[in-house]
């Protein structure tokens, strides 16, 4: 059966699952315009619009310095950022100014998943004190491609994979089948689905 990529084969997939009676037929043109913007290219003038440079967008996909370092557990890594996001904490103008940027992007009236690319160095600052500049990048995967690139993954249940590229770099690949067309709340499995990755398959080795 061919990977429906197309409206017409996304909603004669869906109607023969188990998730057919979750959404109107509405949300299902929503969620399949969302999914098309998703496989978009990303640049400074592209939407959505976010206060970003062209060299910000390149400074995570940089050939990294090594990292001679011991990755963290996740349980010190849960440690660090605990310590870094203490609510007592007053947050730098750095942090303040990444925050107020992106919750304004986060009120726009159109969701946009390519956000997630463009914000990567707000939410970098806000969350991880900006060592991921360098060490990590994200990008969208469409069904068929990720199909290509990911045989072994089922692409129903996986929401993401990280593709380690060496000394504690790597990619962190979203599934806009799963999150953008399937899961009950895109927008906000958008943002789950990152910050987890973001945690557990790039902080570790480079905090």
């Amino acid at each position: 059966m061919p990977h429906p990529d197309s409206f017409d084969e996304f909603s004669e997939d869906l109607s023969r699952s188990s998730r057919a009676e979750m959404f109107s037929k509405a949300d299902l043109f929503h969620r399949q315009f969302v999914y098309e913007l998703a496989k978009r290219p990303v640049s400074v003038n592209s939407r959505p619009p976010y206060p970003c440079t062209a060299e910000e967008l390149r400074s995570y996909r940089k050939q990294p310095p090594p990292n001679v370092g011991q990755p963290l557990s996740p349980l010190d890594a849960v440690r660090h950022l605990e310590k870094f996001l203490d609510p007592n904490r007053e947050p730098s103008e750095k942090v303040f100014a990444a925050q107020e940027r992106f919750d304004r992007a986060l009120d726009a009236e159109d969701w946009d998943p390519r956000l997630a690319i463009k914000a990567f160095k707000d939410l970098d600052i806000i969350f991880f004190a900006g060592k991921l500049m360098g060490k990590t990048n994200v990008c969208w995967l469409g069904r068929d491609e990720w199909s290509q690139e990911h045989p072994q993954d089922p692409i129903e249940r996986v929401f993401r994979f990280t593709e380690y590229e060496g000394q504690g770099t790597g990619k962190v690949v979203l599934n806009a089948h799963t999150i953008l067309r399937l899961s009950p709340n895109p927008f906000l499995q958008t943002w789950a689905t990152l910050l987890h990755e973001m945690v557990v398959s790039s902080y570790r080795p480079v905090a």
